[in-house]
């Protein structure tokens, strides 16, 4: 359960925005983190075929 708990501490941290001193032009800076559980099933005449499930994790920033 710890996993979950630091990526939800680290989802607020980057989540924020934050105000930076304006250099080069750059006035605000903003990250982001987005983590996803996901489950995909792929079926042929009602039989199962594939099965995939587990986290996928996305981050990114803007800075302008």
């Amino acid at each position: 359960m710890n996993i979950f708990k630091l990526a939800a501490v680290a989802v607020l941290i980057a989540s924020s925005t934050a105000k930076a001193a304006q250099f080069g032009g750059v006035e605000e800076v903003s990250a982001y983190l987005a983590p996803h559980y996901f489950q995909w099933e792929e079926f042929h005449q009602g039989e199962r075929l594939l099965r995939e499930q587990g986290w996928l994790m996305a981050a990114g920033g803007v800075a302008g």
